[in-house]
């Protein structure tokens, strides 16, 4: 598969998974010479205090292309495998931190492409079925419409 099929599939794949609202960012990039896939999923488009691609509740996959090697990764001080929500001050261990981070499970796929695929679709679903779940505490309230969680 080229770099252009590989990209269309894992659009496709995220579009069965998502609705429509979300960010969805797929973008190939070069690193040492080496193809990979930057695969980013966002609450919207709203860029966070017009920083240029800092999106709310973003994560994020890079897929190295020549290998198959699919991973969580941070990409510019956003992404990885975290969404943030507000703190509850009852709960002592978190009483006193700004926010409180919430990791979306993820499980490295074998190194062939309909397992990655699969790996992907299941982020996708991770991370959607944790905004759902804190939907009410998510981050960002005043900038970002969350009416896509409860369809």
């Amino acid at each position: 598969m080229n770099i252009e099929e590989i990209k269309h599939a894992i659009e496709l794949e995220l579009d069965n998974v998502l609705p429509s609202d979300v960010l969805k960012i797929v973008r190939d990039y070069k690193v040492l010479g080496r193809t990979s896939v930057k695969i980013l999923l966002a609450a919207n488009k709203h860029e966070i205090n017009s920083v240029r691609n800092q999106f709310p509740q973003a994560v994020s996959l890079s897929l190295r292309v020549d290998t198959m090697e699919l991973e969580t990764q941070v990409f510019g001080g956003i992404g990885g495998n975290r969404i943030y929500r507000k703190v509850d001050k009852n709960n002592p261990k978190e009483k006193m931190y700004a926010m409180h981070g919430i990791k979306i499970k993820f499980r490295k796929p074998k190194k062939e492409f309909k397992f990655v695929l699969r790996a992907i679709n299941k982020f996708a679903s991770n991370w959607l079925s944790e905004m759902k779940a804190n939907k009410e505490l998510l981050m960002y309230q005043d900038n970002v419409d969350y009416s896509f969680l409860d369809k």
